[in-house]
């Protein structure tokens, strides 16, 4: 029951205005609460997001074109948040990686370059997230 000065609660065809920024829009039964970005306009991330749900969710079992499709929309949707995916070859740079693991090579030149990437770093602006995580050529005997 409410009392005369109080205001009721807000149903779903007169959802709640929050002052915060976000905006309320009923969506089957439910009220979604999301965060607006410039005004009436999303981030560019937020579509980016929703067409990698819409596949994710859209095939019955992933494949190889899957994952990579994958990768570059979400590595995409990152930088149009200001996050850099770190994935350098070459020599090892202690800054922005981390060797995790080692690979034997009889190759001098490929000493202490990367062999691989185990996992992609990231970063934002100047302060790195996660360093690359990465295997290492080591030369040996030879």
């Amino acid at each position: 029951m409410t009392r005369k000065s109080e205001k009721p609660p807000a149903t779903l065809e007169e959802p709640a205005s929050p002052k915060d920024g976000t905006t309320v829009a009923p969506v089957a039964g439910v009220i979604v609460v999301a965060p607006v970005a410039d005004g009436d306009r999303p981030s560019p991330a937020v579509t980016r997001l929703i067409d990698v749900r819409d596949h994710v969710f859209g095939n019955a079992a992933p494949s190889a074109e899957l994952n990579a499709w994958l990768y570059a929309r979400l590595g995409n949707a990152l930088g149009d948040l200001g996050v850099a995916t770190l994935e350098a070859a070459g020599a090892v740079d202690w800054t922005f990686q981390e060797v995790v693991g080692t690979r034997a090579t009889t190759d001098k030149a490929l000493d202490q370059t990367v062999a691989a990437t185990v996992r992609p770093g990231y970063r934002f602006g100047e302060t790195v997230l996660r360093p690359q995580q990465v295997i290492a050529y080591v030369a040996g005997p030879g």
